[in-house]
């Protein structure tokens, strides 16, 4: 009996010892799970941080970068129309404000400012009310000139009685003095809307900085948080980092930083600890004492947190389709193995779809111009051994169609592995052909006014030099009517942005002073033909001197007199225009020619190579102009049409 006693103690002993260490194996396991998941936990919510305060970073550097344009094609206009005079009553300007204003975030708004800090434009409005803002900060540091380019932080607007934060540019007229401030304000309280954040992120808070803590925007932005500035960030820390603090409200967080030394941003997201570890507390709470509730509850906490990563994802997502939706291409590298993924806006700036590219780091580099691929490379190399934390260039990439686009091309590494070496870059690419377009035609339009300007110039010391001058009054009249026909013809290549003019509406402008009698005394007829603008000089000096001698000596001397002017395009290639008078009194040939004939016979022979000829029939003189077509007509603004509609020609040749 006591040996049965004893091998049942033995047996005691062996299943406490057993259940003890299953016990100790369990609470172990349960602890060494509690320790791995938090882990885990910390480093999955590191990564989506670092992933949302990216995308955040990126959202933000187009938003400026689009309002920083808008603001320059604001400014560029007000210098080129010479001021702000009138302003405030310019419907044109408004409507330009009103529509760059379209193109940034809702809420947006643009106004102009003067040397007073009156408000002379608004895009929300028209007439703008003069709202004083000359006791604003940015104001002042425009009106010293401390800068020309400000981000000031965020603010309550006098315009709209808004939370925002702006972007202000000078207007600096040609000469460097200041003329007025362009000023763009962004929704602080709306830029970043609950859209990007997770279904369930009550507490995740995305926050846009400037480096010395001023705040730009926030996904939750309290009233209570406008004016305060918050720690400094410098840029000489790391990218991206993981932290345990957050500033703005004091919860403890888990928090990613995204630097941007273009345009001073700080881009942060902030996951709360709570949130980050609630799967954590409550696996804690079920407790040791069932194995099976604790695997249970492990896969429970595997399932959520595999819900709050999908989640996050569709956070990320949704902040990829706001990239997407601003025309952004995006793309993202795998270093190690030279893989890329582009979406389709990408393949559709080079005039692809995204699955007729492939997938790789060469496609990108074959695509790059010549002259800028060693560039782009060394661009690309620093931001990878960490020489500049992001790369942000302008280049041209080859379309399918084989001409160059122009690209912002930014990118920077959101994941190094614990050596330092670069495992992943993402970057964005915008369009910006039509800006470098429209910057290349301003150059052409500067030159062609000053080639311009210099011809009418010679023009006039012509006219002046060639005019007898022994009667000073008659002398001045002359002179007046010839410079009043060259004044004429300017205003009609004015009206065309000096492409050229059509022969009919010259002739039509040079004799209206002459049309007033109803009988018809003039009629003209001819085919279309444009004049380049020398041509389109010189034939109305042509038509004015010919109407000139017909008032004096002609068929407009009498009542009845009648002047037809026909011209014709022969199938030779020759303008020939021909004037004929009737009804006038009788031709006599003169003695010698006349001025006016020698300026016509000069025009004609010197600047086209053609023939003028004149027959002094009895009743009526007939003048014959014959030019070829190819030295006078408008072939240059053909082709500066052609390219301002998307001519494939002057496509490719760009």
């Amino acid at each position: 009996m006591s040996t049965t006693v004893k091998a049942t103690g033995d047996a005691g002993k062996r299943l406490s010892l057993v259940t003890a260490a299953v016990c100790l194996g369990l609470a172990l396991t349960f602890i060494g799970s509690l320790l791995a998941l938090g882990f885990a936990l910390y480093a999955r919510s590191a990564v989506d941080s670092r992933n949302m305060a990216v995308a955040l970073q990126q959202y933000a550097l187009r938003t400026v970068a689009t309002a920083e344009i808008a603001g320059e094609t604001i400014r560029d206009r007000l210098v080129a129309r010479g001021g702000l005079a009138g302003l405030a009553f310019d419907k044109p300007m408004h409507d330009l404000l009103a529509q760059l204003s379209a193109r940034l975030p809702q809420g947006s708004g643009m106004i102009v400012v003067d040397l007073q800090g009156k408000v002379v434009a608004n895009s929300a409005e028209f007439p703008a009310k003069p709202v004083d803002l000359s006791d604003r900060d940015w104001f002042a540091a425009h009106l010293s000139g401390a800068t020309d380019f400000l981000v000031s932080a965020a603010l309550r607007g006098r315009v709209n009685d808004r939370k925002i934060f702006l972007i202000t540019l000078s207007v600096r007229s040609d000469t460097g003095h200041l003329l007025g401030i362009v000023n763009l304000g962004l929704p602080s309280d709306a830029l970043i809307g609950t859209e990007a954040l997770p279904e369930n992120g009550s507490g995740v808070v995305l926050t846009l900085l400037k480096p010395d803590g001023g705040l730009l925007a926030r996904s939750d932005f309290p009233d209570a948080l406008l004016g305060q500035t918050f720690a400094p960030v410098s840029f000489a820390e790391d990218l991206v980092t993981a932290t345990l603090s957050r500033d703005v409200d004091g919860r403890m967080a888990i928090e990613a930083t995204d630097l941007d030394t273009r345009y001073g941003l700080v881009a942060r997201a902030s996951l709360p600890m709570v949130q980050v570890f609630r799967p954590l507390l409550l696996l804690s709470a079920v407790g040791l004492p069932l194995v099976i509730a604790m695997m249970m509850g492990t896969i429970a906490l595997i399932r959520s947190l595999a819900r709050q990563h999908r989640k996050l994802e569709q956070t990320t997502a949704r902040l990829r389709v706001v990239l997407e939706s601003a025309h952004l291409g995006t793309w993202h590298l795998d270093v190690a193995t030279g893989a890329s993924e582009m979406n389709d806006r990408w393949a559709g700036i080079v005039g692809h779809a995204a699955g007729d590219i492939a997938q790789d780091k060469r496609e990108w580099l074959a695509r790059l111009h010549p002259d800028e691929r060693a560039s782009v490379e060394q661009a690309l190399d620093d931001m990878l051994d960490g020489t500049t934390p992001l790369m942000h260039l302008e280049h041209r990439l080859r379309h399918s169609d084989g001409h160059w686009v122009w690209v912002i091309d930014s990118g920077c590494v959101v994941e190094r592995d614990a050596d330092g070496r670069p495992v992943t870059a993402t970057g964005t690419v915008l369009d910006i052909s039509e800006r470098r377009e429209t910057e290349r035609r301003l150059q052409i339009l500067m030159a062609e006014v000053d080639h311009r300007s210099k011809n009418l110039l010679a023009v006039v010391h012509s006219l002046v030099n060639l005019m007898p001058a022994d009667d000073i009054a008659r002398f001045k009249a002359t002179l007046l009517g010839r410079i009043k026909a060259l004044g004429q013809v300017h205003t009609l290549l004015s009206e065309t942005g000096w492409k050229g003019v059509d022969l009919g509406r010259l002739v039509q402008s040079e004799t209206a002073p002459y049309q007033s009698d109803p009988s018809g005394a003039i009629s003209a007829a001819g085919e279309a033909v444009t004049l380049r603008a020398a041509a389109a000089q010189a034939f109305a000096m042509v038509i004015h001197e010919l109407m000139t001698n017909s008032a004096k000596y002609g068929a407009l001397s009498v009542p009845d007199g009648k002047i037809a002017i026909v011209w014709t395009v022969t199938p030779d290639g020759d303008l020939t225009l021909r004037w004929h008078e009737s009804g006038g009194p009788p031709v006599v040939p003169p003695a010698r020619a006349g001025f006016g004939s020698v300026l016509i016979g000069a025009l004609v022979r010197d600047q086209f190579d053609g023939r003028f000829l004149t027959d002094w029939h009895e009743s009526g003189v007939v003048v014959t102009l014959l030019v070829p077509l190819a030295g006078v007509v408008a072939q240059e603004a053909a082709r500066f049409e052609l390219h301002r509609t998307g001519g494939e020609q002057d496509r490719q040749q760009t």
